[in-house]
């Protein structure tokens, strides 16, 4: 019986490698004075992380149900199983919430109040003024932008030597 459960508690070792993985991404900045987090909520969300989660746990509940159908596992057993499998939901669910709450930075608070000014802007410009301007601020968005994405992996690589 030992044997078994220790075989149930290490097909789950994957698992909570991908959800460490996954925690890990989800407070993970780049940049000094304008930081911002590398990975983005809906990125999160739709990570491959979730995929592999759930990839590991059917064929896990598979070979659960295959062993239990033929006698090799006791009910005991197939009740690891169970509550191993009640761990990973607790701790996907922590995880999207983690995800869903989590408070943005500094610069990304200031970013997306640049960016719905300027869609409010150009919302509301009328034609002509978008035709013959319109060339004129994407130049200066770009330059600001590269010099902003310049200044964020100058800090985060400088930092690491």
């Amino acid at each position: 019986m030992e044997l078994t459960v220790e075989m149930i508690r290490a097909k789950f070792k994957p698992v909570f490698r991908e959800i460490s993985f996954l925690e890990w991404k989800i407070d993970k900045k780049e940049g000094f004075i304008f930081t911002k987090h590398t990975y983005t909520q809906a990125e999160l969300l739709e990570s491959e992380h979730f995929d592999k989660i759930d990839s590991f746990t059917e064929k896990i509940g598979d070979d659960i149900r295959n062993w239990y159908n033929s006698g090799k596992l006791s009910e005991n057993e197939q009740n690891i199983y169970y509550l191993q499998r009640a761990e990973v939901d607790d701790a996907l669910e922590r995880l999207r919430f983690k995800i869903e709450t989590r408070e943005p930075t500094w610069w990304e608070k200031v970013g997306g109040v640049v960016k719905q000014t300027f869609k409010t802007i150009m919302d509301n410009m009328p034609e002509k003024l978008k035709r013959e301007y319109l060339p004129f601020l994407n130049k200066i968005y770009r330059k600001t932008k590269k010099v902003f994405r310049q200044l964020t992996y100058k800090k985060t690589h400088n930092k690491s030597k």
